[in-house]
């Protein structure tokens, strides 16, 4: 093990995340976001719609208005990006993954996401679970400027600590429904939001108990995401009808562990 790597497992199991300031290189993120931009562009031309001279972020709309189902369509395909995976995924990242499980790892649920200015998706504070293993490794990387007034995420440091805690369903006024830790777990605890500029990478562990941040621009924020998961904690090999991933919604998830 690197001593590097040595100083990010340590920093990591101490307070639950590491933030890597200009992670990916300002060309590598003009590479992904250059790669996002085709998938729009290429719907866009799939219905003869005219985008000359559009931001990302207004061809984005354009679609939404336009064909809101064709843009679902490019949602699901931005985690597909090859550019994804080489960028965030490098080798350090890899190191890091196999020095804190001493497992073979499982790349799961690469993906980007949109932040707009509704903020219809905000997660409550949580933890993760419903993942290809219990315990994994989230790589969180910044395309766009993230924090307390972009849209982010804030976090409780060391709340790993705490192992699995009680969850319980919060509704939005939008009518969505999220899983949220129980608030006496965080109404104590100290919450810091992080400011993160494009390319810096969040990595973190599952039980950090962390949450979104409202984006209060009139900007979207673009976000990539994706876990390194370990083998040895799969559940899909323990018996024929494992489900692929361990349950969201369980008597685990709710502190029965």
């Amino acid at each position: 093990m690197t001593q590097q790597i040595e100083q990010w497992h340590e920093k990591f199991n101490t307070q639950g995340y590491l933030l890597l300031k200009n992670f990916v290189s300002n060309e590598g993120i003009e590479e992904i976001i250059t790669s996002i931009t085709q998938v729009f562009e290429q719907a866009l031309d799939n219905i003869e719609v005219d985008y000359t001279n559009l931001s990302l972020d207004q061809k984005y709309q354009l679609l939404h208005h336009k064909a809101p189902e064709l843009k679902s369509r490019c949602y699901e395909l931005l985690g597909h990006l090859e550019p994804l995976y080489r960028q965030l995924l490098q080798p350090c990242i890899q190191q890091l993954g196999h020095a804190l499980f001493d497992s073979p790892l499982l790349v799961d649920g690469m993906m980007v996401r949109i932040g707009d200015q509704q903020n219809q998706r905000l997660l409550p504070m949580h933890q993760d679970f419903g993942h290809l293993s219990k315990i994994n490794l989230t790589v969180w990387c910044a395309l766009t400027t993230c924090g307390q007034h972009n849209g982010g995420l804030k976090v409780i440091p060391q709340s790993h600590l705490l192992g699995r805690v009680p969850h319980k369903y919060y509704d939005t006024e939008e009518g969505y429904q999220y899983h949220g830790v129980l608030e006496e777990f965080v109404a104590t605890q100290s919450q810091i939001t992080l400011e993160m500029s494009p390319g810096d990478v969040l990595v973190f562990h599952p039980y950090l108990i962390h949450g979104s941040v409202e984006n209060k621009t009139d900007n979207l924020r673009w976000s990539a995401i994706c876990r390194m998961n370990e083998l040895n904690s799969a559940c899909y090999l323990k018996k024929n009808d494992a489900q692929f991933k361990w349950p969201q919604h369980s008597k685990e998830l709710f502190g029965d562990v």
